[in-house]
């Protein structure tokens, strides 16, 4: 992600002390998948019993952000709400998190690029300070720990995953780990990833949309530069086009949503948000996070029902890994599977022939891979898909190396395989042990010691 413009950030440290019962947000759950991020915050069950409130701290301070920023593709654009929003976890995880946020900036469009211009002002951080250490030992909401307990054992298989959909659906993918007090105004403009407009087209049309052609606003430093004739022009760009705004009073709110935005208005809202006490951004941490800081044994069945919440929602739902199968001849071609030590993987089919009639004879002893039943790897993620059209890849690379010449025809050699190739003919394409976040970075960001 490139930004450039006007940036002002002061940072002065007040206080700190215990906010009991000053913060509604803290260890509640949310969905995130269904959870704009740029909207108010709808949050479900607490996941720590009362007394978490206790143990967290406040820190005022002023902090003014008016600036722009672009994304050239869609994994920017999930990397910037990942570092917003304190996430540090995979990039496919980080598009499911943030699939309802994309979907309300996207539109119908699928593969973007985006401008925003923003003016957001701080006040107030509430957190828990040494995150990662404090949620070992913090009490855990008891019929969180009640309905985790009554989960059934974690399957073995993907067919038996509907009780943990519905404890997460209940309790939330994650927590709210820290808030943000303010307020926050964001104009989107969302082009096609194809589309040929210029990052200052881009940008110009996304201060029209805040400004109305109502001229240059010296306030908002993310359009400083942009002249109104260029607004004019960029006007009749294609693009998808939404504002955000939260903090401050309502009235200014409604004003900012309403229509096109003047200088007062911005100045009022910048002053506003140093006063506002509603939380405008926020830091998450999955509800499974401190389930497996407090039962660290794998005997356990909170940490083997922790572990297989964590997998079914990284590995399963992120990283897409359904049951797959081939009827002819039976064959699977994609499998979520645990292991013996509680873990899941995501394995594949091998690439290579399965039977003799996916070797295809061209030339003189030249033979190829491919029918009904022949399997390559393709794409980023080496996902396991039927080879049925001859393919022009060298015969010595897979899956054409799996095919042999021998006098008259062409057969399929099943022990010619790939590297890493399990007895079982599956790899792994993804790994809970190697492709998870650990616990202790998975935690907050701004996370202080």
């Amino acid at each position: 992600m490139a930004s450039s413009g006007i940036f002002f950030f002061v940072l002065f440290v007040l206080y700190a002390s215990t906010v009991a019962a000053q913060n509604v947000h803290f260890g509640y759950g949310v969905y995130l998948p269904t959870t704009d991020l740029g909207s108010p915050l709808r949050t479900l069950r607490p996941i720590f019993n009362e007394r978490a409130n206790d143990f967290l701290l406040s820190e005022k301070y002023t902090s003014v952000t008016n600036n722009h920023a672009h994304t050239s593709n869609n994994e920017e654009l999930y990397r910037s709400f990942g570092v917003t929003f304190g996430m540090n976890v995979p990039i496919k995880v980080l598009q499911l998190n943030i699939e309802a946020s994309f979907n309300k900036i996207a539109g119908s469009k699928t593969s973007i690029r985006t401008t925003s211009v923003f003016v957001e002002s701080y006040n107030q951080r509430i957190y828990l300070r040494n995150h990662a250490r404090a949620i070992q030992t913090l009490p855990l909401n008891s019929d969180f720990l009640s309905d985790l307990r009554n989960l059934p054992e974690p399957p073995s298989s993907d067919i038996a995953w509907g009780p943990y959909r519905s404890f997460l659906n209940k309790w939330g993918t994650h927590y709210v780990s820290e808030t943000f007090h303010g307020s926050w105004l964001r104009q989107w403009t969302v082009a096609s990833s194809t589309a040929t407009f210029t990052q200052r087209q881009m940008q110009a049309k996304a201060c029209a949309k805040l400004t109305g052609l109502k001229g240059v606003l010296p306030n908002v430093e993310g359009c400083a530069g942009i002249t109104l004739e260029e607004m004019r022009a960029a006007e009749r760009i294609d693009t998808q086009d939404t504002r955000e705004a939260r903090g401050g009073s309502s009235a200014t709110v409604s004003q900012l949503l309403s229509g096109s935005i003047t200088n007062d208005l911005i100045r009022k809202f910048i002053e506003e948000g140093a006063t506002s006490k509603e939380a405008v951004r926020y830091g998450f941490v999955p509800v499974w996070a401190p389930v497996l800081s407090q039962y660290m044994s794998s005997a356990s069945k909170e940490w083997r029902v922790a572990t297989a919440l964590q997998a079914y929602y990284e590995g399963f739902l992120a990283f897409k890994c359904p049951l797959e199968r081939l009827n002819t001849p039976a064959t699977v071609l994609q499998q979520f599977r645990r292991l013996s030590n509680g873990k899941y993987q995501c394995v594949r089919q091998c690439q290579g022939c399965r039977l003799d009639k996916d070797c295809n004879l061209s030339g003189v002893s030249g033979c190829y891979c491919y029918g009904n039943s022949c399997i390559n790897a393709l794409g980023p993620d080496g996902r396991a898909q039927v080879q049925r059209q001859k393919d022009n890849l060298d015969r010595n690379v897979l899956p054409n190396r799996s095919c042999e010449y021998k006098f008259p025809q062409c057969r399929c050699n099943t022990k010619s395989k790939e590297a890493n190739c399990g007895a079982d003919n599956m790899i792994p394409i993804w790994d809970q042990g190697q492709n998870s976040i650990a616990i202790d970075s998975n935690i907050l960001l701004y996370d202080e010691e």
